[in-house]
């Protein structure tokens, strides 16, 4: 067994309801305390421990308390906000550490969430029943009191009769109100220091007087649930915040996950067209937008833009008269928009925002979710194609035209449902995408026809034959119509695809209980044909490699050349600038085993060429190779071309750089523009001069 597994059963074993430290595990296996430290902090970054800092740290197994049921919205909540999900480990193992919860700090800049986290925390309080349900969470806001020690502690603990001028009768406090529940302290740094030496007192002993009492002790089982947007180390007391075994820290919005903020821009406009009790139709660019400004206070603000341009949209909808709120990019205050447009990552998001939803997302009164699709609304290449069929007769185009333009398209459609699944199993979690069964038939699909084949399949095509048939079960479940109008007649021209295509319906239906429309053969042999690679169609020509330092570079030159030559022929091998050429060496000779080829080999290298790769390659496989150094994506272009019309290796050698000769000739041409004594230049100037006159 691993130690850390030894480590994890040992604390399920020795835990009965208390935390278990370090020492405490290392002394029953017998192994040094740090060794088991490190591990315990694994488990708990894996998921699978609470962690209670204090001294000692405390560590419970996970699993055992959640098979006391424990299955809350918090959870949901943790997995919604996977960003957060340490802060609300830590939060339930507070609210559940024996015996009666422990005092939590949470720590976060403006508008991170800290009341509503505050809020979740109460909530799973009662649900775990650890507080009673009617036990209401009491919020208490030290800031109003700052300047007002003395009305800030009658707040808190309460007034006895006479206390001070005015005090006419007894005055329950906060800590009283909530006995046996929650007492939440926003903004706690703004607790005076007098106040905050007898908070820790009440803290420590459970016992508090109210203002002007000097005899009775009243007592109170509260815990505290603390927050503040200053450094604990300068704005309160070291002696206070120790009684706060377990702080929690908030992460900015800037700090969580696309998926996250998807889920608040959604809720945010769900909200306001509640409000509005109308739909709101938000452009994709819009929505891309909000997804990637710089919110300076975080959620909160972006809550209040979100209703101040909804606001601004709702007063063109009174005036204009019309039956849809709209939002578009003129709504969008220039604070949001500015600097959005040059981030390249963000750029990537709109278009597969635009890929998934179109050109608007419309956000219902009484929708569940409107922007995120539910398990039942996945993304369909049907309507894709449907969609581009509609819109060219709305066009007046001819049918055959159409057909035409459908056939010359569709590994271009074919790539936007690709794209739409790619943002699917990008932002959301894959269990809300198809289930296992689905998954192992598409597998079963492609073993199937990479062995017909006798070709490498495109791995994000996986994805989208999956989805696929999770359409095609619920297409089929509801007896909906499925249609893909002149899909059969282009796929007639693939009789070997279709051929396959066949077979996986039958491997479908053998897996699935379901009987699947003829038509759909045209569909599946769509995909085979896009999802296949082709290079091994062009037995005994020279194979184009591209080898180029970055994470991308060279994959995609060689996906930009393969794309404009409307082939998969081409090879990308991405060189990292740390990796060890011999580690390159091993990964281009298994690359080129993989294509089960004996052709030879053109290598095109953006930096000096390594001749030790060229050197091994023939030595191991026995092939002749060939290097160009310095290659741009011209020479890939050119490569790929005169390898797929059969040439001989010398021959696309010696012809690919011939595009090093276009450049020298393209270079003194500019030589001769810019050069002040040339016969060119002067003769061009006279050539003005005549002309207007001079």
């Amino acid at each position: 067994m691993r130690r850390l597994d030894a480590v994890y059963e040992k604390l399920k074993v020795l835990y009965c309801g208390h935390g278990l430290s370090a020492i405490d595990i290392a002394e029953e296996l017998n192994l040094s305390r740090s060794n088991v430290s490190n591990d315990l902090n694994r488990l708990f970054e894996a998921g699978k421990v609470n962690k209670i800092n204090g001294r000692p740290v405390l560590f419970s197994p996970i699993e055992i308390r959640n098979a006391r049921n424990y299955d809350t919205r918090f959870d949901e909540f943790a997995e919604n906000n996977p960003s957060l999900l340490s802060a609300v480990q830590q939060s339930k193992a507070a609210i559940l550490y024996p015996p009666k919860g422990m005092d939590i700090l949470i720590f976060g800049n403006t508008g991170v969430g800290k009341s509503m986290f505050a809020e979740m925390t109460h909530q799973y309080a009662v649900e775990v029943k650890r507080i009673r349900s009617e036990a209401s969470l009491i919020t208490f806001n030290c800031a109003d009191y700052a300047s007002n020690p003395q009305l800030l502690l009658a707040q808190l603990f309460g007034v006895k009769k006479g206390a001070y001028t005015g005090a006419d009768i007894d005055k329950v406090g906060l800590i009283e109100k909530a006995d046996k529940g929650i007492l939440f302290l926003d903004e706690v740094h703004r607790l005076p220091p007098e106040g905050q030496e007898i908070f820790f007192n009440f803290i420590d002993k459970g016992t508090f007087r109210r203002l002007g009492e000097t005899e009775i002790e009243r007592k109170a089982d509260v815990i505290i649930i603390a927050a503040t947007t200053e450094s604990l180390d300068f704005s309160l007391l070291k002696t206070f915040t120790r009684r706060f075994p377990m702080i929690i820290t908030l992460p900015d919005l800037s700090k969580r996950t696309y998926e996250e903020r998807f889920r608040l821009v959604n809720r945010f406009f769900e909200e306001e067209a509640k409000k509005f009790n109308r739909e709101i139709m938000v452009s994709v660019n819009s929505i891309r937008v909000l997804l990637s400004y710089q919110c300076i206070n975080n959620i909160g603000q972006l809550k209040n833009d979100i209703q101040i341009i909804c606001a601004r949209a709702f007063l063109n909808f009174l005036s204009n008269k019309e039956d849809i709120i709209k939002i578009n990019d003129i709504d969008i205050p220039d604070h949001i928009k500015d600097g959005v447009y040059e981030n390249t990552e963000d750029t990537l998001i709109y278009s597969k925002l635009r890929t998934v939803y179109g050109e608007y997302c419309v956000f219902k009164v009484n929708d569940k979710s409107s922007l995120l699709r539910t398990q039942d609304e996945k993304p369909n290449i049907y309507e894709i194609i449907e969609f581009e069929i509609k819109s060219q007769l709305e066009k007046g185009e001819r049918v055959d035209q159409i057909k035409f333009n459908l056939e010359q398209n569709l590994n271009f459609y074919i790539q936007k449902y690709v794209d739409s699944i790619d943002f699917k199993f990008n932002h959301f979690k894959s269990n809300d995408v198809f289930d296992n069964l689905s998954a192992k038939v598409t597998y079963k699909i492609i073993e199937f026809c990479e062995e017909n084949f006798k070709r490498n399949v495109d791995k994000s095509i996986i994805k989208a034959i999956t989805m696929h048939i999770e359409n095609l079960k619920y297409q089929i479940k509801r007896k909906k119509n499925i249609v893909n109008n002149y899909l059969s007649e282009i796929m007639s021209k693939y009789p070997f695809e279709m051929k396959l295509a066949e077979h996986c319906i039958k491997i479908i239906e053998n897996f699935i209980d379901i009987s699947i429309p003829q038509k759909e053969v045209a569909v599946f042999a769509a995909f085979l044909v896009y999802g296949f690679d082709q290079v091994i169609q062009y037995d005994g020509c020279v194979k184009v490699i591209v080898i180029a330092h970055g994470n991308t570079t060279a994959s995609s030159m060689v996906e930009a050349v393969n794309k404009l030559l409307g082939v998969r022929y081409s090879i990308g091998i991405d060189f990292a600038f740390n990796e060890n050429p011999q580690e390159l060496i091993l990964r281009v000779i298994s690359n080129i085993r993989k294509l089960k080829t004996k052709s030879d080999i053109l290598l095109l290298i953006d930096m000096d060429p390594l001749i030790n790769l060229e050197l091994e390659i023939e030595k191991i496989l026995g092939v002749k190779v060939k290097t160009i150094p310095f290659a741009s994506t011209m020479h890939v272009v050119e490569a790929t071309k005169k390898a797929m019309l059969g040439k001989s290796l010398a021959q696309v050698y010696n012809e690919t750089l011939e595009i090093n000769r276009l450049f020298d000739r393209l270079l003194l041409s500019n030589e001769m523009i810019f050069d002040d004594n040339n016969e060119f230049l002067r003769n061009l100037d006279k050539k003005i001069n005549i002309s207007i006159g001079v």
